[in-house]
């Protein structure tokens, strides 16, 4: 977004990484009005938004194989998964 001249900080309209910069990814965040997603490299966990609270999560593989151990996964990422979760209600005003 600097390339195009924004100057506002990165956190005002997005939870992402500078493409070009130095930082690497550690998972990566996919969200629409309906669903939101977080892809790291063991899972994806898919969310559905709904008025009425956050349901879910749909637990697969990144090409959506069903996963037996999907609530241990979950378990191991529960800190990042709670830190994504936080940065998202800011766009939820």
């Amino acid at each position: 977004m600097n390339l195009l001249g924004v100057v506002n900080p990165p956190e005002d309209y997005s939870l992402g990484y500078d493409l070009l910069g130095p930082v690497e990814r550690q998972y990566t965040v996919l969200s629409d009005w309906n669903d939101m997603a977080i892809v790291v490299p063991e899972f994806k966990a898919e969310f559905t938004l709904q008025s009425l609270g956050i349901g879910g999560p749909d637990v697969t593989t990144k090409t959506d194989a069903p996963i037996d151990n999907a609530e241990s996964l979950l378990e191991s990422r529960r800190p990042q998964l709670v830190a994504v979760m936080k940065d998202m209600t800011k766009f939820g005003k």
